[in-house]
């Protein structure tokens, strides 16, 4: 009896089980969250399957791509494959450069993406904000993290020719659920140039399901091992430190 306890109690939760858990959520983030982001049963049978669940939001001018994926490991392990950027990418080719005036809770960073021939490279500069009151008003157990354009220059890594691109925004959506992680992405861009915005749509979101597969498997295999010992400290959206792991 106590081994089925304890294996009932290890046991991952069903579809209907985190759908359920999910509609207060979904409720909240649609009053107080910056993106009312929502998933159906067929989304979460997707995610209990190790699968990314994905959609491509139809809206004025440039559509929004949006991925989620559930983790059986604590947020704190999902954070820090997501946020250590000094170590893994999240997107390959991509730069990024910190801004004078950037704090903990307001980010301002360029960021260059190269792009192969016969594409010119492109830039831009992001505000990068946590939704503190959120983060207050569910005591912790929302974390949303938001950016769009900000009309900062000077960074180091600027290139002359380079395309600036006029619209990026999106955000990074992490959620305690039935003992794991909910872990959401969207962002929506027009990179211009020669490059038509229905090609650019398609592109990030045939590149979504790999990069959340990848997150979620940095946090299956390496992350417990990697954040250790004198490991730069990476904040919480909170603001507060994850202790190191060992």
């Amino acid at each position: 009896m106590i081994a089925l306890l304890a294996a009932l109690a290890l046991a991952e939760p069903t579809s209907e089980e985190l759908h359920a858990a999910w509609q207060p959520v979904r409720q909240i983030l649609a009053s107080d969250g910056t993106y009312a982001l929502d998933w159906d049963q067929d989304d979460f049978e997707q995610m209990v399957k190790g699968k990314v669940a994905k959609r491509r939001e139809r809206l004025d001018g440039t559509d929004r791509v949006i991925g989620v994926v559930w983790s059986p490991h604590p947020r704190d392990v999902v954070w820090v494959a997501v946020q250590d950027d000094e170590h893994w990418d999240v997107v390959s080719g991509l730069v990024d450069e910190d801004l004078p005036g950037t704090t903990p809770d307001s980010r301002i960073l360029f960021q260059h993406l190269e792009l192969p021939w016969p594409f010119t490279n492109r830039q831009w500069t992001i505000r990068v904000v946590n939704n503190t009151e959120l983060i207050t008003k569910t005591k912790g157990s929302i974390w949303e993290r938001t950016w769009g354009l900000d009309p900062t220059r000077g960074a180091t890594a600027e290139e002359d020719g380079a395309v600036w691109v006029d619209v990026n925004d999106g955000g990074w959506l992490a959620i305690d659920l039935l003992g794991g992680t909910l872990l959401a992405y969207h962002v929506r861009t027009r990179i211009g140039g020669n490059v038509p915005d229905e090609v650019a749509v398609q592109y990030a979101y045939s590149t979504l399901g790999g990069m959340l597969k990848e997150i979620a498997r940095r946090a299956d295999e390496e992350t417990l091992e990697h954040y250790v010992g004198d490991h730069r400290a990476i904040r919480r959206p909170d603001g507060t430190h994850i202790a190191v792991f060992k």
